[in-house]
């Protein structure tokens, strides 16, 4: 099983990225639970859940952008295949 550092430092930008652009989820979870020792667990988890579908999305636009390049090479049928 992948690392939770790992997972974070493969995932860093796109993860820093998402806590910018919605960082008013972590005030709303921090005022749901109206203190920081309470609502930490659940910041830590949303943080989790993030990075693991962040990696999860990269993972299959790797598979993806592999898949059309393919069918893009494909196509042309004089190109010798490679591996």
């Amino acid at each position: 099983k992948q690392g939770k550092f790992e997972l974070f430092t493969k995932n860093r930008e796109l993860f820093e990225s998402a806590i910018y652009n919605y960082d008013y989820v972590i005030q709303q979870i921090f005022r749901k639970y109206r203190s920081a020792i309470s609502s930490a667990k659940h910041i830590s988890n949303f943080y989790f859940k993030l990075l693991n579908l962040l990696n999860i999305g990269k993972q299959l636009m790797n598979h993806l952008k592999k898949y059309l390049v393919k069918q893009i090479l494909n196509s042309y049928h004089f190109l010798k295949k490679m591996k």
